[in-house]
């Protein structure tokens, strides 16, 4: 029953177009307006002037045709029968095979969509599609909205200059009421976009200032219609015809515009919906990675500890964390998959878990190393690896005792000498070789030395001529600051990374733990 009803509304909606705009415009219908003049003369009637004459005449001329040229009309319901089934037909297509229709997931909304959008830029009223999809732009940027604002104008300014207007005193005016239509329509797209209070209910107030806009343009219209016809009656300037405003190749030129440029609508509501799910899902994953990455933070009578993570994008693939292992030993460790995209903070959710579940079962840092090597490899496709730096400490022997798998250099500030050490043990990262053998390092260490943990992406940030931060900076700066606690030397070295950046975007994940010994 509803596709039935549907197919009388779309067939009553077609007629009624017929017409309106492709009837006026046939010889035979010129002949019955003339023909109604002569008959308003010969058999001496009083008609009303104005818009009731205008209606009048088009009943008369509809009514003339129907007994002088039947076929014409037959004709017209034949054609747009046979237009409306073919658009059943495809929209029924459409829909039986949505799930391969990647643009338009939903023919039949979309092909309603297409509609209100010509209702729209053909007379310049919004209905509830039609307004629902300025929605799409209240998130983005304000240039974007522009944009937007400016393309709405754009197509509004193509259709009125496609009308074939000419140049008399009284065509200004109906000019002049054509760009008003412009201005109402641009003006209300404007309030939406960028005014939050107008927002409140903006359907229904587009609705009807629309609708409201668009009567007093027909009301100006035709007192302008009944000038023009004045004048000519007159004897002044020759009159124009209401088919010289509107021609049946203008008619579809105008059809042609509007249709691209709904569906040009429609798909960037379509996009704007994946996108919408993608940022969905993207702020997720960042809840999920913060969860899984929080800020470390020790203070105890032995050390103190703080670090965290910094991600160049929306999900980052730079790991850190601390895991207490008993009374006197503490595993620190840093890690960095190759990549900073969702993929790589995927593969660094599973280092973190696939790491303290072997040090659950092995302490020694060689062993603990190759056995996660052997994990992340057989896991990961065969482009992407993690560069690692695993240490334990070890309160009660004052040892550090550290395996680098390909990750940038422990620094070590020894307290003793005012000094700054480096140290790596050559390794491969993981997941380059299933079967790879590590070796550890062992470092003492005493009251006040200060272990740096970081990622290359702090190392390798550049500044606006390209050139990178570099160890020796980094080096400066502990020294200056070895007095201060970890969380102020954090924040500190931070800040310089960020002054050395300047305005220049971050290009990797950012990962610093600072370690201090009391």
């Amino acid at each position: 029953m509803k596709s039935i009803a549907r197919f009388i509304l779309l067939w009553v909606a077609l007629f009624l177009l017929s017409m309106i705009f492709i009837l006026p415009n046939t010889q035979i219908y010129q002949s019955a307006y003339e023909r109604f003049d002569q008959v308003i003369v010969e058999k001496d009637l009083s008609v009303p002037s104005g818009p009731q004459r205008e209606l009048y005449r088009h009943g008369f001329a509809v009514g003339f045709i129907m007994g002088d040229s039947p076929r014409l009309i037959v004709k017209i319901i034949v054609l747009q029968t046979l237009v409306v089934i073919i658009l059943f037909a495809i929209i029924a297509g459409l829909s039986r095979n949505r799930s391969k229709n990647i643009v338009l997931p939903n023919p039949l909304d979309s092909v309603k969509n297409v509609f209100s959008h010509m209702l729209l830029f053909m007379f310049g009223i919004f209905n509830r599609r039609a307004s629902d999809q300025l929605r799409y732009y209240f998130d983005l940027p304000a240039r974007s909205r522009l944009i937007g604002l400016l393309a709405y104008t754009i197509i509004f300014i193509a259709i009125t200059f496609s009308y074939n207007i000419p140049e008399s005193s009284v065509s200004h005016k109906l000019l002049l009421l054509s760009y008003l239509q412009i201005v109402i329509v641009v003006t209300l797209i404007l309030l939406v976009f960028f005014s939050k209070r107008f927002r409140k209910h903006y359907q229904k107030k587009l609705y009807w200032l629309s609708l409201t806009g668009f009567l007093l343009l027909q009301i100006l219209s035709v007192v302008t219609g009944v000038e023009l016809g004045q004048d000519q009656m007159a004897g002044g300037q020759a009159g124009v015809a209401f088919t010289d405003f509107l021609q049946i190749k203008t008619l579809f030129v105008n059809l042609l515009i509007v249709l691209a440029f709904s569906f040009y609508i429609e798909v960037m509501k379509q996009v704007s919906m994946q996108k919408a799910r993608m940022d969905a899902e993207m702020s997720m994953a960042q809840r999920i990675q913060r969860d899984l990455l929080p800020e470390l933070q020790i203070d105890n009578k032995s050390f103190q500890l703080y670090g965290q993570t910094e991600s160049a994008n929306e999900v980052g693939g730079d790991y850190c964390d601390a895991i207490r292992i008993s009374d006197h030993r503490t595993a620190i460790t840093v890690g960095d998959v190759s990549g900073h995209n969702v993929a790589a903070g995927v593969l660094m959710s599973m280092l973190k878990v696939a790491f303290r579940t072997e040090l659950t079962y092995m302490s020694d840092p060689a062993e603990t190393a190759a056995s996660l090597n052997k994990t992340i490899y057989e896991n990961k496709n065969k482009f992407m690896f993690i560069s690692f730096l695993f240490s334990i400490l070890d309160i009660k022997e004052q040892t550090l005792r550290l395996v680098n798998c390909g990750h940038p250099p422990l620094v070590h500030f020894v307290a003793k000498e005012q000094t700054i050490r480096t140290y790596r043990t050559g390794d491969i990262a993981l997941g380059l070789k299933r079967d790879t053998l590590f070796q550890s390092r062992t470092i003492p260490f005493a009251s006040g030395d200060i272990f740096i943990f970081l990622s290359d992406g702090l190392l390798e940030t550049t500044d606006c001529s390209g050139k990178e931060f570099g160890l020796e900076r980094l080096q400066n700066l502990v020294n200056f600051h070895r007095n201060e606690t970890p969380r102020h030397i954090y924040k500190k070295i931070m800040t310089a990374t960020d002054h050395f950046r300047s305005q220049k975007p971050k290009r990797d994940d950012t990962t610093l733990v600072i370690l201090k010994i009391n």
